[in-house]
C-alpha cells in the first residue's frame, strides 16, 4: 500500500513537472505545405491544396481549390495569446477571443467560432510531417477534412 502511494506521488509530480513546461516552444512552428479531401454531409467532396505558418505569434492558413471551373484561395490567421501550460487563447484581427489552442508535446487541438462558423481542428507532428483533421458548422452546413502537410 505504502508503495502504491509512493508511486501515485510519483505519477502526480512527473504530470505537474511536464504540465509547467508546456509553453510556446511546444508549438510545431514553421511552414508546411501539402493537400486535403474534405466531404460535406450533402455528399459533395474534393481535394484543395493548403499551407499553414506557425510562429509563436500567429496561425495562418492558406487553401486553394477548384470550384466551377475557377481556382479559390483563401487565407485565414488568428493570433495566439499565451494562457500557460501549452494553453493559448485564438485573436482575430481586432483582437477579440474567437476560440482556443491547446497544445501537448508533438499534438495541438483547437477550436474557434467567428461569423456563425464552429471550426474545430486537430493536429499532429510526426518529424516533418504535421497532419491536420477537423470540422467545420456553419447554420446547416457540415464539412470535415483531412490534410496530410510536410515541412518547407
Amino acid at each position: 500500500m505504502k508503495t502504491l502511494r509512493w508511486l501515485t506521488l510519483a505519477l502526480c509530480v512527473a504530470c505537474l513537472s511536464s504540465t509547467l513546461a508546456l509553453g510556446t516552444e511546444d508549438l510545431p512552428t514553421g511552414r508546411y505545405l501539402g493537400s486535403g479531401e474534405w466531404g460535406a454531409l450533402d455528399g459533395s467532396s474534393g481535394t484543395y491544396t493548403t499551407s499553414l505558418t506557425i510562429t509563436p505569434e500567429q496561425l495562418t492558413i492558406t487553401s486553394s481549390w477548384e470550384q466551377e471551373g475557377e481556382t479559390r484561395d483563401i487565407t485565414y490567421s488568428v493570433t495566439l495569446i499565451p494562457r500557460g501550460a501549452g494553453f493559448f487563447d485564438l485573436a482575430d484581427e481586432k483582437g477579440a477571443v474567437i476560440g482556443e489552442l491547446a497544445c501537448h508535446g508533438q499534438h495541438c487541438t483547437y477550436w474557434l467560432e467567428q461569423e456563425g462558423a464552429r471550426v474545430r481542428e486537430s493536429l499532429v507532428l510526426g518529424g516533418s510531417k504535421l497532419t491536420k483533421f477537423g470540422s467545420k458548422a456553419i447554420g446547416e452546413y457540415r464539412i470535415t477534412w483531412t490534410e496530410k502537410l510536410i515541412a518547407e
